[in-house]
């Protein structure tokens, strides 16, 4: 059985931990979702399958930050290239 908690996480730490700033300078992200379609011929079910992505996008910049894609599924165009 696989532990889906998230870990426990104190106000103390928070407080010494760093905040994650776009490269634009912007310190507050969305929660957005990208669609990403698999065709029928590439799908298990042989069926056309839309994926929901969940992505963090920068409010100042709307470009989508790297920590929201570490497998490189998202193009180049709508992300961030550092932060």
């Amino acid at each position: 059985m696989q532990n889906n908690q998230k870990p426990q996480i104190s106000a103390a730490q928070l407080v010494d931990a760093k905040i994650m700033e776009c490269r634009c300078g912007g310190r507050i992200f969305d929660s957005k979702l990208v669609i990403k379609q698999i065709s029928a011929i590439m799908s298990p079910t042989s069926n056309p399958l839309d994926v929901p992505i969940q992505v963090l996008v920068c409010s100042n910049c709307g470009k989508i930050s790297p920590m929201s894609d570490p497998e490189n599924l998202l193009p180049a165009d709508i992300k961030s290239e550092k932060i």
